[in-house]
């Protein structure tokens, strides 16, 4: 069929298997719960309405224009994830889940997942300038590096108000990493072709001390 035609001429193996298993993952879909089936086809919709509107836009423009356009887009892709998280964890787990209200932890949910946009935004700038787009309005990058770190730190906040030790780890470890890219960034003064990448040993680091942060209390 058309699944196994478009499986067949993807380039990355993941895609190809993902798409050629389709049909399994709207039967997952399908048997799960009422409630928590309408969160994720409630957050797919959100993002494929930003993917659609990113191929449409730059099929007839270079830049986004203003700072609210470069948000609601962030949103869409990703922001919107955390508040599905949100959301989901609070129907599973009720007061289980947090330490935090629902709206601040929507809040912090929604700007973690804006903020980890920006960082790729951010760090992918110089790809995306050879492919005649810009996501940032204007040349200066500096306010989006202050506004990616804090929303950062509000999804570190967020990890820290769970009670879960495994969503602490894993909520945790990827704004870890990404204040780590936002830093690598910031040290480099002259543009350079490829992408900032974290290291490693880094990595293993920030593992490390997210398995310890799992340990701890929730704030």
């Amino acid at each position: 069929g058309r699944l196994g035609v478009l499986s067949s001429v993807q380039k990355h193996r993941g895609e190809g298997e993902l798409l050629a298993r389709f049909p399994e993952c709207l039967a997952l879909l399908e048997a799960l719960p009422p409630r928590e089936q309408m969160l994720v086809r409630n957050v797919l919709a959100t993002i494929v309405e930003g993917q659609a509107w990113d191929l449409e836009y730059f099929a007839e423009r270079s830049s986004v224009t203003c700072p609210e356009q470069l948000e609601h887009y962030a949103y869409m892709v990703a922001g919107c994830v955390g508040e599905f998280w949100t959301r989901l964890g609070l129907l599973v787990l009720g007061g289980a889940f947090s330490t935090q209200p629902e709206e601040v932890l929507l809040r912090w949910g929604v700007h973690y997942g804006m903020g980890l946009q920006l960082v790729n935004i951010l760090r992918d700038r110089e790809e995306d300038f050879s492919r005649g787009r810009s996501y940032l309005p204007g040349d200066d990058a500096e306010p989006w590096l202050e506004k990616a770190e804090l929303w950062l730190k509000e999804g570190v906040f967020y990890a820290e108000s769970l009670h879960n030790g495994r969503l602490r780890f894993s909520t945790v470890l990827p704004a870890w990493l990404g204040l780590d890219t936002l830093d690598l960034l910031k040290q480099r003064e002259i543009p350079s072709s490829g992408k900032v990448k974290v290291t490693r040993g880094r990595v293993y680091s920030r593992m490390w001390k997210a398995f310890l942060f799992s340990w701890k209390e929730a704030l």
